[in-house]
This record gives structure tokens, C-alpha cells and sequence, in this order.
């Protein structure tokens, strides 16, 4: 929160204050790119998973986490890495990166 205050003086020395408070809001969730499409590799290959980044316009270190999550069943099954970024204010982003093999 910021305060902004003026100050107005006449002539004769006589002064008057105003006061303007300015509060900041983040409603804005981070970006998280360089997550690729889905994509199938040949079975037992394990999956490798892009590392993507993410941003913030008011966020300069944006925490950025995973969970992984495999579909079973028979080859090929599905793994699913869902990356979430949070930034300082609780707003977050999930972008799955999805691998079939």
C-alpha cells in the first residue's frame, strides 16, 4: 500500500494536506512456457520431461513445482508431468506436459 499526500500553500503561509491511498492488487496469474505438445516415445523408453520457466509481471521468483502421474495400462501408457507455478500472492498457473510410450 502507498500513500500519496499534497500540500498546498497560499500566500499568507497557510497550508492544507490531502492524503491518496493506493493499494496494489495481483489478481494476474504467472505464464509458464517452453512446455512442449503431447508426444509419444517408443516403448520401454522412459519419458523426458522439458524444463520449462515461468513469469511474473509482479513476481520476480515465481516457485515453480511438479507432479508426475502415470496412466497405467498396457504399453504404450501415459505419464503426465503438471507443472504449477505460484507466484507471491497465491495465483497460479498448471500447464500438463503429456508423454505416450
Amino acid at each position: 500500500m502507498y500513500v500519496r499526500t499534497w500540500t498546498a500553500t497560499d500566500d499568507c503561509g497557510n497550508t492544507r494536506t490531502a492524503s491518496q491511498t493506493i493499494s496494489v492488487d495481483d489478481s494476474v496469474a504467472p505464464v509458464i512456457s517452453s512446455v512442449p505438445g503431447p508426444t509419444t516415445i517408443e516403448c520401454p523408453a522412459q519419458p523426458v520431461f522439458a524444463s520449462p520457466t515461468a513469469t511474473d509481471a509482479c513476481d520476480a521468483s515465481v516457485s515453480l513445482t511438479f507432479e508426475d502421474t502415470t496412466i497405467p495400462g498396457t504399453c504404450p501408457a501415459a505419464h503426465v508431468r503438471t507443472w504449477t507455478a505460484t507466484d507471491d500472492c497465491g495465483n497460479t498457473a498448471r500447464q500438463p506436459d503429456h508423454q505416450r510410450g
